[in-house]
């Protein structure tokens, strides 16, 4: 592993840096602190980095940089990790597998298998904070599905 002469001074933490900007970049995960602010009127995007913003602006711009290169497909990503998901259609590579005994669940990408890791926890991270909701998610997107048929907007 390459050399880390940065460590992050925050207490417990133990996180070493391979630069001075990489460390202020970790720091902001204990300080909370987010300089970088979406511009388009209404959003109210911040983020802690300024490659987190740049990825975001593309959410508004409609820009998708990243092709797939196989003949006849057309795919084109907003982020490099989504395109690196997307190929591995092509390959048939699932290199995340879960290792609960017995189960044999793989996924293309590593936020799939945590999601899927859910089902065997029970953990259900995402909560509706309408008031006498009660609703728990294992995913995201649950959520926000329940939010717009149980809870439309006036």
């Amino acid at each position: 592993m390459g050399e880390r002469p940065f460590p992050c001074e925050e207490e417990g933490c133990g996180y070493s840096a391979t630069s001075r900007g990489n460390l202020t970049a970790h720091i902001r995960t204990h300080t909370g602190e987010r300089p970088y602010s979406c511009e388009v009127e209404g959003c109210g995007y911040t983020a802690s980095q300024r490659v987190q913003l740049t990825r975001h602006i593309r959410t508004h711009t409609g820009e998708r940089p990243y092709s797939c290169e196989v003949e006849g497909c057309g795919y084109t990503a907003a982020h490099r990790h989504v395109l690196e998901a997307h190929i591995r259609t092509h390959t048939g590579e699932r290199p995340y597998s879960c290792e609960v005994e017995g189960c044999g669940y793989t996924a293309t990408e590593r936020s799939t298998l945590t999601a899927h890791m859910r089902t065997h926890t029970g953990e259900r991270p995402y909560s509706c904070e309408v008031e006498g909701c009660g609703y728990t998610a294992a995913r995201r997107r649950s959520l926000t599905s329940h939010l717009c048929c149980a809870h439309p907007p006036p």
